[in-house]
């Protein structure tokens, strides 16, 4: 079996085995596949995320402590842990739609902090902006209409984890002011 979870969880092994165990013995498990290695049996069937880092491996079988026997064959289970992506925090902001009267283009990537690797697009715009996102995430909003753009950051899911996504709101003003 395997098994892939998010974040924190509490997994009980014996979930992964059908079946009563054999009269007189009990269903134990172990990191190592030699069953003999009495030292490597877990304490409970209970594994948490807290016990694993990535993936690990986890053998169960049967033992007769009457008789100090195990079964010779056993179950594998294989849990992995993945982190949920993290898109981080934005910060909105607002920039000037003429660059005679003020700043006109922003960086993106300096609106968001504390994000994995991922992505922008715009999601929103006003009605005839031509925005482009360049190369180096930085947006010139020189010529563009007035008003509220959103932007999609969007982090990569993790094996099971699905995309994570943040959105920012750049608001482009008239920068003018009395003369």
């Amino acid at each position: 079996f395997c098994v892939e979870t998010l974040d924190d969880f509490t997994q009980d092994l014996n979930d992964y085995v059908d079946g009563t165990p054999p009269a007189g013995t009990n269903l134990v498990w172990s990191t190592n596949p030699d069953s003999s290695v009495e030292a490597d049996y877990l304490g409970s069937t209970v594994a948490t995320s807290t016990q694993l880092v990535g993936t690990d491996t986890f053998y169960g079988f049967y033992y007769d402590s009457l008789n100090d026997c195990a079964s010779p064959n056993t179950v594998t289970v294989v849990l992995s842990v993945n982190e949920a992506p993290n898109p981080g925090t934005t910060t909105s902001t607002s920039v000037c739609a003429d660059s005679g009267n003020g700043g006109t283009t922003l960086d993106l990537d300096n609106q968001l902090t504390g994000a994995d690797p991922g992505t922008w697009s715009l999601t929103a715009s006003q009605t005839g902006a031509s925005i482009t996102i360049d190369g180096d995430n930085i947006v010139d909003f020189d010529g563009q209409p007035l008003g509220n753009y959103v932007f999609t950051y969007t982090v990569a899911g993790a094996g099971i984890c699905g995309d994570e996504t943040v959105q920012l709101t750049v608001t482009v003003e008239d920068c003018s002011g009395p003369c």
